[in-house]
């Protein structure tokens, strides 16, 4: 099936009442966050998609490149100007990666996925997806986030970079079940839909709680967490309702907003 089919398909397929009504599909381009920003700063509103068959510029967390080979990746960015506080912005990538989560659990029901803070989704011990959230707040309209999603969703093991290939994987490669990726992303935005309202309801990240501690990877192990100034040692302990890491150390509770995650058991 050709790009042009797939995402005629996916058109016809979706059924979000704002998320992915508009729509920009492009085959190639560099990074479809940066093509997601510009078109926010042309006053398009909440919900727009923009999906890609390559990218050659992908971007994972702290500036990473991302594998993302041609008809074997969902590659997509949705605009999103959420009603809250800016200040709130960064729980949306908890929002998307439960989102996601459940929309490959409902579409492998018999192949065990977890999350991993910050916002990693996980099978068989390795990652198959990334999530890149960036504000952007351009003058005369309300502040945006856009929300980037990669899936690995049929790419071989063999194709992966080596430094990649003990770390990451594809649901294909996992599962030998190919979903069409398109199929999925029509998923994701129904589920991502109904998490993104009830999140700007309630506030904060209390809701979604719950959900996140049934499949969380890290609660209970100890991790060390990497940060620019250093690395601390403790024991995950799930999420704070504003999304940071609950991290225990001798007893004292730290709140981490940002950093790589490791099972200290493995260095």
């Amino acid at each position: 099936m050709s790009f042009d089919q797939e995402i005629q398909q996916f058109q016809g397929g979706l059924s979000t009442s704002c998320l992915g009504r508009r729509l920009c599909a492009v085959k190639q381009t560099d990074s479809t966050n940066r093509l997601a920003g510009d078109l926010a700063a042309k006053t398009e509103g909440e919900g727009l998609l923009v999906v890609a068959d390559q990218q050659s510029a992908g971007r994972g967390r702290l500036d990473r490149q991302w594998f993302s080979p041609p008809g074997h990746s969902l590659l997509c960015s949705l605009l999103l100007r959420p009603r809250l506080e800016q200040a709130k912005f960064p729980q949306l990538a908890v929002v998307t990666a439960i989102s996601l989560h459940q929309a490959l659990t409902e579409a492998y029901p018999q192949t065990p996925l977890t999350l991993k803070w910050p916002n990693d989704v996980i099978a068989g011990g390795r990652k198959i997806s990334g999530i890149l959230c960036e504000g952007g707040h351009c003058p005369g309209h309300a502040p945006h986030v856009v929300v980037g999603l990669g899936v690995n969703v049929s790419p071989p093991l063999a194709d992966f970079p080596p430094e990649l290939q003990k770390t990451a994987s594809s649901l294909l490669a996992l599962t030998g079940r190919l979903v069409p990726r398109y199929q999925l992303l029509a998923v994701f935005l129904l589920r991502l839909e109904a998490n993104y309202s009830a999140w700007q309801e309630q506030g904060n990240l209390q809701h979604l709680l719950p959900y996140w501690q049934c499949f969380d990877c890290l609660r209970g192990q100890p991790v060390r967490v990497e940060l620019p100034k250093g690395q601390i040692l403790g024991i995950a302990d799930g999420l704070h309702e504003d999304g940071r890491l609950r991290l225990l150390q001798d007893g004292a509770l730290q709140l981490i907003c940002a950093g790589d995650i490791v099972h200290a058991r493995q260095s």
